[in-house]
């Protein structure tokens, strides 16, 4: 038993308030930015901070609730709650930081912030859905059949959904990966293109000081020389050009699958969350935004 509850009863309100919760975010979504998004970390519809955020509280509740009534009181409630979420928030938002080395989101923004994880005004809404999921949602979701009666049945639906579950966080955890492996890969493609480009400067201004040089001290030989240089330049312009060609056809390769997966992969992630933010490749994050919309990649200097 846990906080009065069977780990039957604890599976399921995970299962349903992760679910609830991805849909509060998508209503949230729409009405803030008119768009339907995938708004939960996973691909399938939920978001797992719901569902440990819920269990958080059913614990707080059953540890500060006077014998005989249903809660604490609005006021403890909200303030409890308020302060449980909050650091709920903080914990989830740090250790996805830690783990990927990306911020998923941003509150810098906001007034009374902490690091962009965690801001008052958030915090009093998480307080005040306490308030309302404790008092009002919580006790008609207690009423679901598959939480009252425990069978062979609902434990095998309940073992697929979790078998669903940790599949889809093995494949976002590998797609989150391969996020950062290609902007480490598009990073090092553009210091090679710019290393082409600053390499063919040089051999094209020595090869003329060179040719000039020769011209000067050996008039007899100033028309072969001036031909040499010319053919030499030429070569290495020719092969610069080559390298150039072969690095921009990968590194647009490269590009198209960082944004690629607009339903399910990279670029699903990119659009729930457009704060994103990645601590290694800050600019690239942007840059690979911008072109997940416009299919053009910005031009930096």
């Amino acid at each position: 038993m846990f906080a009065g509850m069977t780990i039957y009863n604890l599976l399921w309100f995970f299962f349903l308030y992760s679910v609830l919760g991805w849909i509060v975010e998508v209503i949230y979504h729409v009405v803030a930015c008119g768009k339907i998004v995938n708004r939960g970390f996973l691909n399938g519809p939920v978001c797992p901070i719901y569902g440990f955020g819920m269990i958080g509280v059913l614990w707080m509740v059953f540890l500060i609730t006077p014998e005989g009534q249903d809660h604490p009181g609005l006021v403890s409630l909200f303030l409890g709650g308020m302060l449980l979420t909050t650091a709920i928030e903080l914990f989830g938002g740090w250790a996805l930081d830690k783990l990927f080395h990306m911020q998923w989101w941003d509150y810098s923004d906001l007034p009374f912030n902490f690091h962009g994880y965690i801001c008052l005004k958030f915090s009093i809404l998480w307080g005040i859905g306490v308030v309302l999921v404790v008092t009002v949602l919580h006790p008609i979701v207690s009423l679901w059949p598959f939480i009252l009666f425990e069978s062979p049945v609902s434990w095998i639906i309940l073992a697929c959904v979790y078998v669903i579950f940790a599949a889809d966080l093995v494949i976002t955890v590998l797609t989150v990966r391969g996020l950062a492996k290609d902007l480490a890969e598009i990073e090092r493609l553009g210091k090679a293109l710019h290393s082409v480009s600053d390499n063919m400067t040089v051999q094209i201004g020595e090869g003329t000081l060179k040719a000039q040089e020769r011209i000067e001290s050996q008039q007899v030989q100033a028309a072969l020389a001036k031909a040499e240089m010319r053919d030499r330049m030429e070569t290495a312009r020719t092969n610069a050009e080559k390298r150039r060609a072969e690095m921009k056809a990968q590194l647009a390769i490269v590009q198209s699958r960082a944004a690629s997966g607009k339903l399910f992969g990279k670029g699903r992630l990119l659009t729930a969350f457009p704060e994103l933010k990645s601590r290694n490749h800050e600019k690239l994050m942007e840059d690979l935004k911008e072109f997940l919309w416009t299919q053009e990649w910005p031009e930096r200097d």
